[in-house]
């Protein structure tokens, strides 16, 4: 269990920062997707056949948005696609459920036509690991 809050703990802060960067320049790194993925066997019990389903669940309708109407980056796509690899494409489309309505609940407060979705994507990926991995393991 230490290994794991360890890994989980790192990662939620790397999500950080990498929150911080889309918020400042709009960009997520393409490392992001890749630390989430190696990161994905310490915080997530999900097995090869449902990362396998959750990443292309989520990665092949996300692209297709983002390519026909631009409203997410190639970021946001990855990222999400990341987290379909983690947790299985039920619990990430909860996560991305979860994240586009706190996006859009914000985006009404202030007003603002469109917000970086990196700090709602990790915030809630990361929820969604401790929902599955702890609380509804007991």
């Amino acid at each position: 269990m230490g290994c794991e809050l360890i890994v989980y703990v790192l990662t939620s802060i790397y999500l950080a920062g990498i929150s911080v960067q889309d918020i400042q320049r709009r960009e997520i790194s393409n490392a992001a997707p890749l630390v989430i993925v190696l990161a994905s066997p310490f915080i997530s019990s999900a097995t090869g056949a449902e990362r396998i389903i959750g990443l292309f669940a989520l990665l092949i309708p996300l692209a297709m948005v983002s390519i026909i109407t631009n409203g997410f980056g190639m970021g946001d796509v990855k990222l999400c696609a990341a987290f379909g690899w983690t947790l299985g494409a039920v619990a990430a489309y909860g996560m991305l459920a979860a994240a586009l309505f706190g996006a859009v609940v914000l985006c009404k407060i202030t007003k603002e036509k469109s917000l970086p979705l990196a700090p709602f994507i990790s915030g809630a990926g990361m929820a969604a690991v401790i929902l599955k991995e702890v609380i509804l393991r007991c």
